[in-house]
């Protein structure tokens, strides 16, 4: 294991491996958050400037279209059995709800700020790691046993229960985005031996966390205060990240003191103090995942490496000078929009002027009025303007936002171009894609490390997660050491969505529709982007079936017998509709009559209403209708004339 002085050294060589580009980084943070800074001054005067997020604005719309998307958990385990499917099934239910679960916090979203990070920076990066704090604690208040009280009494109780219950949902998994700033990982796998995580951190905190750790005096004697900020230094390795006898480690060190570490021994329960490290993490890998937006080069310079969308065009100028020819147009144009009054000497202050308006002119010594001149700024030089749209333009192509938006076209001839446009904008996501869905195989895997290493684990603890999918639908599992035991194969997909997506689709639809291609119903299910076509294609099933009650003349009595429950609910309407229609015709003598009439009402086309009049649509119209009377007999209708 290595001393402190070798620690040292490692640290030393870390930050000097990533400075440069944490030094990019920085200035891609600020161009994001603030964005550049513009001044403008005229007369030695500071005037007003505008200062728009550009940078903001293009990496949350790449990240929007990635974070909404679905995210896919599939699962190999090898095996081409039924059972191993299903095993399979079950694993990639459980992480799709764990996920929700370790990602679902309403004051920060580590899923979408590792996306953000990658694309705004370069780098993402997870951590995946344990936190048994809580589950410690719900185990120090588990019920105790009374004196003679069977397995099945004691289980059966109210306080027992509700102590299962909190304890199954005590999970010590732990999935969070980090800083990629603080990050200093190993420079030969980047992240696979090891990483250091530099940071800041106040005093108070630290010591409510390492009790045993004493903070260094100032230099007039006095110890600093719990609000005074000092380096929190981290090391975390994998079997052999450190040295041949490492065993997957980890060691702290705040203001450059280590910090020691204190346990329970496992045979006595005595607390002792267990030195200052490494010490052993039991992972069995580091618990970093550090993985690149993919917009950088494919080797060379970390800088070089790890670039995010707004790298190239902040390095270029291009935010800087949108923001300026922004200000410029915006100083012009009050100088053109707010006009002056030019007044002869000795009168300005004699003037009473209201809202766009003079009230009041003073008189010269002849007792003539003193009539003011309006000046108007000239308008905005068609240069600045030019320009203007010329910066957009370049910022929209270096930040692939020009292919994110779909265009205004309609009409079944532009299905094509929606197509091409979706493919142009998969293509320029690609990269910011695949590489998370590679960092996510990675983070799986250590996830079922986890719950599957008998080092954390016990064999019979069992977590329950609740999810929720795209669609609303809860997912509930368990998980346990049993179902994650083995080695699996993880692959995540992240579907995005665009704009021209579902546009294209759509169009392409009615296009096939317009030429006889398909039908409605075909367009319904696999063209429209409908959560449930089934239910609208009922739906009009249901209106062709009223409409050829009405046409026929049947809608009211039919309505009137359904709602008054005469009519079993699952009853076809065109089966009763014919069932009038040859009642009607026997009454009047005209046998064969009705069959004709019944052709001519099917001749219309449409299907029985599923699930009876109502259907899809809701109910019948009850109200009144003109369009048939009631005839002698009183039971059957006729249609006027």
């Amino acid at each position: 294991m290595l001393d402190r002085s070798e620690i040292a050294q490692l640290k030393r060589s870390a930050e000097t491996y990533w400075r440069r580009l944490h030094e990019e980084m920085d200035a891609d943070y600020r161009e994001v958050d603030d964005g550049p800074g513009v001044k403008l001054e005229v007369d030695g005067e500071n005037k007003p400037t505008l200062n728009p997020h550009t940078a903001w604005v293009k990496v949350s719309s790449a990240c929007n279209h990635l974070i909404d998307a679905d995210l896919e958990i599939r699962v190999d385990t090898g095996a081409k059995s039924k059972a191993a499917r299903e095993r399979g099934e079950s694993i990639s239910t459980a992480l799709r709800a764990l996920h929700y679960h370790l990602t679902s916090d309403a004051k920060s979203d580590p899923h979408r700020a590792c996306m953000m990070s990658a694309a705004a920076m370069g780098m993402g990066v997870w951590y995946v790691g344990t936190d048994f704090s809580r589950l410690e604690a719900v185990e120090a208040r588990k019920p105790e046993r009374a004196d003679g009280e069977a397995d099945e009494e004691y289980d059966d109780r109210d306080d027992v229960i509700a102590w299962k219950d909190e304890r199954a949902q005590a999970l010590p998994i732990v999935l969070d985005q980090v800083d990629p700033r603080i990050v200093f990982a190993d420079p030969t796998t980047h992240g696979d031996w090891y990483v250091c995580v530099i940071e800041r951190r106040t005093v108070g905190e630290i010591r409510r966390h390492w009790a045993g750790w004493d903070p260094q005096l100032r230099r007039n004697g006095k110890r600093k205060s719990d609000f005074d900020e000092v380096e929190w230094f981290e090391l975390w390795s994998s079997p052999g990240g450190l040295g041949p006898d490492d065993p997957g480690s980890y060691y702290y060190e705040a203001d450059g003191i280590p910090v020691k570490r204190f346990g329970t021994d496992a045979e006595t329960g005595e607390e002792m103090e267990w030195g200052v490290g490494p010490w052993p993490h039991n992972l069995g890998f580091c618990p970093y995942v550090v993985w690149s937006a993919g917009y950088g080069m494919p080797s060379g310079d970390p800088a070089s490496v790890y670039k995010g969308l707004v790298r190239n065009t902040r390095k270029g100028g291009l935010f800087r000078a949108k923001a300026e020819k922004r200000t410029q147009l915006h100083a012009v144009s009050q100088a053109a929009a707010w006009h002056a009054w030019a007044v002869p000497e000795w009168y300005g202050e004699r003037f009473t002027i209201g809202t766009g308006a003079i009230n009041e002119m003073p008189q010269d010594l002849q007792g003539r009025l003193v009539v003011p001149v309006p000046i108007v700024g000239p308008p905005p030089p068609t240069v600045l303007l030019t320009e203007a749209t010329a910066l957009e333009a370049d910022i929209n192509a270096e930040t692939i936002s020009d292919v994110l938006s779909a265009p205004g076209e309609t009409g079944a001839d532009v299905a094509l171009l929606y197509a091409r446009m979706v493919q142009e904008a998969a293509m320029a996501l690609g990269p910011l894609r695949r590489n998370a869905e590679r960092a996510y195989d990675r983070v799986w895997e250590r996830i079922g490390r986890i719950l599957a290493n008998p080092d954390l684990m016990g064999e019979d603890d069992e977590f329950r997660v609740v999810g929720i999918d795209k669609k609303g639908n809860p997912m509930a599992t368990s998980l346990t050491r049993k179902l994650f035991a083995g080695s699996h194969i993880y692959r995540t997909t992240i579907d995005p969505r665009f704009a021209t997506d579902q546009i294209g689709r759509t169009q392409s639809g009615l296009s096939q529709v317009a030429a006889g291609v398909i039908d409605r119903g075909t367009h319904h299910r696999e063209y429209s982007g409908l959560d449930n076509p089934e239910q609208l294609v009922r739906q009009a099933d249901a209106d062709a079936v009223v409409r050829r009650l009405i046409a026929a003349g049947w809608f009211d009595e039919f309505a009137k017998q359904w709602a008054s429950g005469k009519l079993d609910r699952s009853v076809r309407g065109r089966d009763w509709l014919k069932e009038q229609l040859a009642q009607a015709q026997a009454q009047q003598g005209q046998p064969g009559a009705a069959e004709g009439m019944q052709a001519g009402v099917d001749a219309q086309g449409g299907g029985p209403m599923a699930g009876g009049l109502l259907g899809a649509a809701g109910g019948p119209n009850l109200g009144p209708s003109t369009r048939q009377a009631p005839n002698g007999a009183g039971n059957a209708l006729v249609r006027p004339g």
